[in-house]
């Protein structure tokens, strides 16, 4: 019971509402005592926190910072056990893991737990993991690690290591000049779309940080905790210990995911669009959040509205991503019931959602003739949950009239026919309006006069 209580308050850090600083002093006095009975449980804890809970990155450095000030020795276990869970997790191709725990490391140099040049070193080493490769050979690796840590760095730690920042972006440099992304095009879920990848657009992001003097409104940082040129007494060594031919014997590949489409946010003019860096920030959130919370839906749900960005166009950035994860190429990471789900749980949960889930239909019908062709199966089946889930009420505009294009035409029978299948005809012909029967399908028959039918067993039912 006891080691349970302990587990639990660490998952819950942050959770309640109030301060953040006050959880995590409250936190560290709270279990200072059991460090030399619990000590091991709370490090393993930690270390799946900071691996499972993205959004936390900087609440559980700063708890680890506290703990340091009651016990060196048991902070220093707990980055041992977390640099031993990054190298397994580079090694084994688990890039988003791998992620996230680089991500607790920067927050542990934005709260001076660690040096904050050995820090950038460590992102130095995993920036070399792209050396010598191609982006088709795991190239993309080391490069996007490295670079996408950046934008959780706090304006004071990039006050007083700009230099070695900027060394770090330079290096990419070479790499990011060479890269030919050839498949780019694949991916488009439009014809004609010129989106770049998130790595294209994290480059662009880090730019605008710069000029900015590193200030982010999405990135949260607790106050009263500065990076430190020395970091904590006796905290252990973090190299990285893997190299570039390890990527490649392992073949450890990334497929970089394309920007998010603009679908709805292009389309808002009442307030200032989200910065660039802000933007790219928010969508890392979202991407994390869904991969990490994949098992539940309504836990993702709510991790979502979790998320500590305050800004107008916070739920149309939200749906946008979950509508283009879905109809990701080559294929989305989940199946698409997944984020049709997680759709209808969000909107549940906040009204307004729901008006944008139906601009972001609005705004695929709209390119209907532009859309490629797995895209349009999988949105024909999204949007065939969708009606069932809103008692098959929907602006149908966009589906009849004698101007309809092949396209939508092919759209509107593939969404029937996957309505069909959970419904039933009679249903349909009832709930849907006139002028769309035409394109629902032929009422399903038995079968008769087959030759197994004539089995016994076919005669008793």
């Amino acid at each position: 019971a006891e080691r349970d209580k302990i587990r639990r308050l660490i998952i819950t850090l942050g959770d309640e509402n109030k301060k953040v600083i006050s959880q995590v002093r409250g936190l560290a006095g709270a279990l200072e005592d059991d460090i030399d009975l619990h000590g091991e449980l709370m490090c393993q804890t930690v270390l799946d926190c900071a691996g499972s809970l993205p959004l936390k990155s900087s609440m559980y450095a700063a708890w680890l910072a506290k703990m340091a000030e009651k016990s060196a020795k048991f902070a220093a276990d707990a980055v041992s056990k977390v640099m031993e869970e990054l190298r397994a997790s580079i090694r084994s191709g688990k890039i988003r893991h791998a992620q996230t725990l680089l991500r607790f490391l920067v927050a542990l140099g934005n709260t001076g737990v660690l040096r904050l040049e050995s820090v950038l070193k460590l992102l130095q080493e995993v920036l070399a993991l792209s050396e010598g490769l191609k982006a088709k050979n795991g190239g993309d690796v080391g490069i996007f690690l490295a670079l996408a840590q950046l934008p959780f760095l706090s304006p004071a730690a990039y006050k007083q290591a700009k230099g070695s920042v900027d060394e770090l972006i330079e290096a990419a440099q070479p790499y990011l000049a060479s890269r030919a992304a050839a498949w780019k095009p694949l991916l488009h879920i439009l014809k004609g779309q010129d989106l770049p990848d998130r790595l294209e657009a994290l480059v662009s992001a880090l730019k605008t940080m710069a000029q900015s003097d590193w200030l982010s409104q999405a990135v949260m940082h607790v106050p009263s905790f500065e990076p430190s040129l020395t970091g904590k007494p006796d905290m252990p060594d973090i190299s990285l210990d893997v190299k570039a031919d390890e990527i490649k014997k392992n073949k450890v590949r990334l497929q970089v995911p394309l920007a998010v489409a603009n679908l709805i946010t292009s389309k808002l003019d009442d307030s200032p669009q989200m910065s660039e860096a802000d933007r790219w920030v928010l969508e890392d959130y979202l991407l994390m959040t869904m991969e990490m919370f994949a098992q539940d839906v309504e836990e993702c749900s709510k991790q979502i509205l979790k998320i500590p960005v305050l800004h107008p166009h916070f739920e149309a950035v939200a749906v946008e991503t979950i509508v283009c994860q879905m109809l990701r190429l080559p294929a989305p990471v989940m199946l698409p019931l997944f984020y049709s789900r997680l759709l209808e749980a969000i909107a549940e949960k906040q009204e307004s959602v729901k008006k944008l889930v139906e601009k972001a239909y609005e705004a695929l019908f709209e390119k209907l003739s532009d859309l490629d062709e797995d895209c349009l199966d999988v949105l024909a089946e999204a949007f065939a949950y969708h009606l069932v889930h809103c008692a098959y009420q929907a602006d149908w505009k966009h589906f009849t009239g004698e101007n309809l294009s092949v396209q939508g035409q092919r759209f509107i029978r593939r969404t029937l026919e996957r309505l069909q299948r959970l419904s039933f005809h009679q249903n349909l012909i009832h709930r849907l309006p006139e002028a769309v029967h035409v394109y629902v399908p032929q009422e399903p028959a038995a079968a008769s006069g087959l030759p197994v039918v004539k089995k016994p067993e076919f005669g008793r039912m």
